[in-house]
């Protein structure tokens, strides 16, 4: 049993690979075409004035770092406003505490006297 488990597993990712294989094809075949387009522009004094001709990643890394930013700073304002939040309920919570009288001064004596009516 333990062995056909293994054997499926193995299959099904070997055919995982193939899969993502198969869909990063047309990506591979472009990046062939813009090393080809390196070499040319490296004949050509232009290349030294622009080293990044060629590069398409260079623009998603910017669009990526962008969108990382926005995220971040989304996540930064959520947890001051929790923070800030916390902060309101724990002052509650002090200001309940300090409002609350846990011992009265005739606290023993209401004791006393509560047991001595059970005798």
């Amino acid at each position: 049993m333990e062995i056909i488990f293994f054997i499926f597993l193995l299959l099904l990712s070997f055919l995982g690979i193939i899969f993502f294989i198969i869909k990063k094809i047309p990506d591979l075949s472009k990046l062939v075409i813009i090393e080809e387009d390196i070499k040319k522009e490296k004949n050509n004094k232009k290349f030294l004035k622009n080293p990044f001709i060629g590069f398409k990643s260079h623009q998603k890394k910017i669009q990526f770092e962008k969108i990382l930013q926005k995220i971040l700073l989304k996540a930064k304002i959520r947890l001051l406003k929790i923070e800030n939040k916390i902060g309101d309920w724990i002052n509650y919570l002090k200001n309940r505490s300090a409002s609350k009288k846990d011992f009265s001064e005739n606290y023993w004596q209401k004791i006393q006297k509560s047991i001595k009516k059970k005798k």
